[in-house]
């Protein structure tokens, strides 16, 4: 969208700076734009659809106007797919409840096309769209279960050597191609200026993406995770407190895996910028007679592998944030004394 738009701009400028008798915009022709992904854990499932507009006005009065950028008539459906036998369809409804942010485009309507449906892992999806007489289509597998190696359930997480990295380690699973991990640290505060209340906050680290050689699954995947960089994250997130105490558990670090699918992590990997002379890259596509992109995605965390969420620490670990270098300023209980703060508060979790 933002690169259409940038043409209409520039054909505008063109149209307006120069004394010429033809018209630079040429019929009007119907573009859909399509986004979404699917996530069988998600409760609800979203597809977002827009058309891409050409005319003579300007482009930012036309991205203004509702009409310009949103269907009102579109059919959107789902058919499942196994083992080349559909099943029922699953009918998507028309929802505006989701404010869209302020910008350059029209935000009195927001369309999007929602479904509580249940989605099985051990199908396709066939998405199909209908707008009057114009159909759209693509269509996706699901990112199935894959297994973590490292941290095993029954294993506490130390960052306590700066020189030792941090191995996370994990089968790739099937249909699952781009990788992303986020390290979650759960901490409470006790706010001495404020009669000592008590909140609890986090900080969310997000490590480099790791991508399979396949989406076959079953690869062995591995992530080296920097100690010291574990505390300077948590440093730059925070900062110093005077009169507030922070505490943290034992049991308080989550490892959130989110997985793309190889239609999404193509799409990534098109739409980064170029490192080299040539700037001009293709645009990716998967949706036929449209432009978008239409894939999976798998969020696999608390809910789904208890054993990734509230890992156990280390006492070193406690102690180096408490003392470490890089955080002995944010007012972190060392090992011993965050023992004995959770002992005589029994509202603890």
């Amino acid at each position: 969208m933002k690169n259409i738009l940038g043409i209409l701009i520039i054909l505008s400028v063109f149209a307006f700076s120069c004394k010429t008798d033809f018209d630079v915009n040429a019929d009007y022709k119907d573009i859909t734009l399509v986004y979404g992904l699917l996530d069988q854990h998600d409760s609800v499932h979203y597809i977002k659809i827009n058309k891409a507009f050409l005319g003579n006005a300007s482009a930012y009065d036309m991205a203004a106007v509702s009409d310009s950028v949103n269907y009102t008539n579109a059919i959107v459906y789902l058919m499942p797919i196994k083992d080349g036998v559909e099943g029922t369809k699953i009918k998507f409804d028309t929802t505006t409840s989701i404010q869209k942010l302020p910008g350059t485009f029209a935000t009195d309507k927001n369309y999007i096309y929602k479904s509580t449906a249940t989605l099985n892992q051990d199908y396709s999806y066939k998405l199909m769209i209908d707008i009057g007489t114009k159909h759209i289509s693509s269509q996706t597998t699901l990112i199935q279960d894959f297994y973590v190696v490292k941290p095993a359930s029954y294993q506490n997480v130390s960052f306590e050597n700066y020189k030792i990295p941090y191995p996370v380690e994990w089968k790739s699973a099937k249909n699952g191609k781009i990788y992303e991990l986020t390290l979650r640290l759960h901490y409470w505060e006790e706010d001495h200026n404020n009669g000592n209340a008590i909140t609890e906050h986090a900080v969310d680290w997000v490590l480099p993406s790791k991508v399979a050689n396949s989406s076959d699954g079953g690869e062995t995947m591995k992530l080296d995770i920097s100690c010291e960089n574990f505390y300077s994250q948590i440093a730059s997130a925070i900062e110093p407190k005077p009169g507030v105490v922070r505490i943290v558990k034992k049991a308080s670090i989550d490892f959130l895996f989110l997985v793309g699918g190889d239609a999404l992590n193509t799409y990534i990997e098109v739409s980064q910028p170029s490192n080299g002379l040539v700037q001009d890259k293709p645009a990716y596509t998967n949706i036929d007679n449209g432009i978008g992109i239409f894939s999976c995605r798998l969020h696999y965390n608390s809910t789904d592998k208890p054993g990734l969420y509230g890992k156990r620490i280390s006492d070193g670990t406690i102690d180096t944030l408490a003392q470490g270098q890089f955080t002995k300023t944010l007012g972190f209980l060392n090992a011993n004394e965050t023992t004995d703060y959770w002992s005589i508060n029994p509202w603890s979790k």
